[in-house]
């Protein structure tokens, strides 16, 4: 009753059952090859993190290690810079006692004679100001200036060549100094923007 149901009867039954089996074949295969390639991605990836993080510790291990070594310049450069003016300073009186032992500085029994000698305007002492603001003026050589009857910026401002060497000469300064840091210039700069300031304000 049945004999005509049964597939294997069918020319090509044999045929379809063995295309369904290579295609479960190629099926169960792509599918395994598609978890090991998944597998195989997912691998390097994990490493990668891995040296991502290592990379990164490196980093902030350089990093740290910079900013010890810019700590450590910077000590350095400080150190540097307090030895070359304690080495300036030695200049100063080195050369202050060869200068007064060759050549001592011309005394003055007032400022108005030191004023005439050494060739620049007389002012009074109320008129002070600080000297400083001048590169090249400590506040050792303010004192020496001082003492000539030099208190302002418009004194210097007024300088000559003459008066330069002779001041010089009188507080014991480096010879050529005083040309080298400008105060001449500097002095008349300032004389200039104080004018400019004093004219704004009047406009």
């Amino acid at each position: 009753m049945f004999e005509n149901l049964n597939p294997l009867d069918k020319p090509t039954a044999i045929f379809e059952i063995v295309i369904m089996l290579v295609i479960a074949f190629l099926i169960g295969y792509f599918t395994r090859w598609f978890s090991a390639k998944q597998t195989a991605v997912e691998k390097p990836s994990n490493t990668s993190e891995k040296e991502l993080k290592e990379y990164q510790d490196k980093i902030e291990k350089q990093k740290a290690e910079n900013e010890a070594l810019s700590l450590k310049l910077s000590e350095v450069e400080t150190s540097c810079s307090k030895l070359k003016e304690e080495l300036v300073e030695h200049e100063k009186l080195n050369y202050e006692l060869q200068h007064k032992l060759n050549k001592p500085a011309p005394k003055f029994k007032t400022k108005e004679e030191a004023a005439k000698f050494l060739g620049f305007k007389l002012v009074k002492e109320d008129e002070k100001e600080d000297l400083t603001i001048i590169k090249g003026v400590g506040p050792f050589i303010q004192e020496k200036l001082n003492e000539l009857g030099i208190y302002n910026i418009e004194q210097i401002s007024d300088f000559t060549i003459d008066t330069v060497t002779k001041v010089s000469d009188a507080i014991e300064y480096f010879p050529g100094r005083i040309q080298r840091d400008f105060w001449v210039e500097q002095a008349n700069e300032i004389m200039s923007e104080r004018k400019n300031t004093s004219l704004n304000q009047n406009s």
